[in-house]
């Protein structure tokens, strides 16, 4: 029954639509269009469930986080030191929280991905690299300021980024 209603509100869309009906009850079938439109439509409902899972736990962590004091250094620790930091709603923190697992996860992944291929494609860069890198003596020494100066890891990256653009999922 469900089926039949289907394919006469397909066929009555499609001619208020297009001007003239699919032809799917005089056919009792769908066609692959239709077809497609409710395999998108669950498609659909599967990824909306998806993003909620991924929101609720990224809410669990967040709050979890927000109610452990550590001195250690992450993201939320430096936001919320700032002086104006009352201004971040709890809903901004879990939003923000959901997008950077998303965006700062698979892109690396997907670059760091591209760097190792290209350097074990060529030995004499990833010789070259390495010599660069091995100069900072200690992690500590490894700063913002220093990485900016690695001239040889940023052309590196660069190419790399040409080559594989870490483009998210969703995009």
């Amino acid at each position: 029954m469900v089926k039949l209603y289907n394919l006469t509100t397909f066929d009555i869309m499609a001619e208020l639509a297009f001007g003239e009906p699919l032809g799917l009850l005089a056919s009792s079938s769908y066609s692959e269009w239709v077809g497609n439109i409710f395999g998108n439509l669950k498609a659909n409902a599967f990824a909306q469930k998806a993003s909620e899972l991924h929101f609720a736990h990224a809410i669990e962590r967040v709050n979890r986080r927000i109610n452990t004091t550590t001195e250690e250094t992450d993201i939320w620790n430096l936001v919320l030191r700032q002086p104006d930091s009352r201004q971040i709603t709890k809903g901004g923190v879990y939003t923000n929280s959901s997008l950077f697992m998303v965006a700062g996860s698979e892109t690396t992944a997907t670059i760091l991905s591209g760097v190792t291929y290209l350097l074990l494609k060529n030995p004499n860069k990833l010789a070259r690299l390495v010599t660069e890198i091995r100069q900072v003596e200690s992690e500590k020494d490894l700063t913002i300021r220093r990485l900016s100066k690695m001239t040889y890891l940023t052309a590196v990256l660069n190419e790399a980024l040409k080559w594989y653009p870490p483009v998210p999922v969703g995009v």
